[in-house]
């Protein structure tokens, strides 16, 4: 038990310091290039993760324990909604918060490449990146972390390790809350597919919500930007919950 515990805390760790060292090597890069060296980067310490997390099983016996079991079409729409609800809470919530000018500023240069990505990027944000993170975050680590610690507290160590991830604070902030949301999605669904949905509706948010529905930058607009976001993403999660416990 004592090996096992000290496998998987070197094997998360092993992945924070590639996965960081990718993260800083990408930024130099042409944006294509970034994308397809992250994507493939990520991909490839998926199975690495795996292998040492599953020992000498398949990679089917590998992703199926991790997560891939089959989940019912409810869960999965009701999650995309809950992503798309947080997303557009988030949305209205950060500009109502009194947060230090210089914070705000790191965040908008964070940003600044997703206000007019590329094809590339936008498909890898949207699709490959929530379904490779799910898989490591949720499936590997958060499933690893659970069989040795009360799910209470691998939830927020699996999501602690989410947001370190993201480098920005404002971005590790939103992050940590919503990786609790996910990972405690992974534990009461028991798969990760409801999980990607909710991670693709939220990354696709980040491009939609802007389009759909552009908010006058004023404090009311902001206020219910967040009272509709928290009431699509709570009532989605309010169904997930019935339709798990109704299996």
């Amino acid at each position: 038990m004592k090996n096992e515990k000290l496998m998987s805390l070197g094997a998360v760790f092993g992945w924070f310091g590639a996965y960081l060292f990718i993260s800083i090597v990408a930024t130099v890069l042409p944006e294509g290039v970034d994308c397809a060296a992250t994507v493939l980067a990520l991909w490839g310490l998926v199975l690495i993760c795996a292998r040492i997390f599953e020992d000498k099983r398949t990679l089917p016996e590998m992703l199926s324990h991790g997560g891939l079991n089959k989940a019912s079409l409810a869960l999965i729409l009701f999650a995309f909604f809950a992503g798309a609800g947080l997303n557009l809470a988030y949305s209205g919530l950060l500009p109502l918060l009194p947060i230090p000018e210089e914070i705000v500023e790191s965040y908008i240069d964070a940003s600044a490449k997703y206000e007019e990505p590329s094809n590339a990027l936008m498909f890898s944000t949207v699709f490959l990146v929530p379904i490779l993170e799910e898989t490591v975050f949720r499936g590997l680590i958060g499933d690893r972390i659970s069989r040795f610690a009360p799910k209470w507290i691998a939830i927020p160590i699996a999501s602690l390790i989410f947001a370190v991830m993201h480098g920005d604070l404002l971005w590790c902030a939103y992050a940590f809350v919503s990786g609790i949301v996910l990972t405690w999605m992974y534990f009461i669904c028991k798969s990760i597919l409801p999980c990607i949905s909710f991670h693709i509706a939220f990354n696709a948010a980040n491009y939609l919500w802007a389009k759909i529905l552009p908010l006058p930058d004023e404090a009311w607009a902001y206020a219910v930007s967040l009272m509709i976001g928290l009431v699509l993403c709570l009532s989605a999660i309010f169904m997930i919950i019935r339709n798990s416990d109704s299996k």
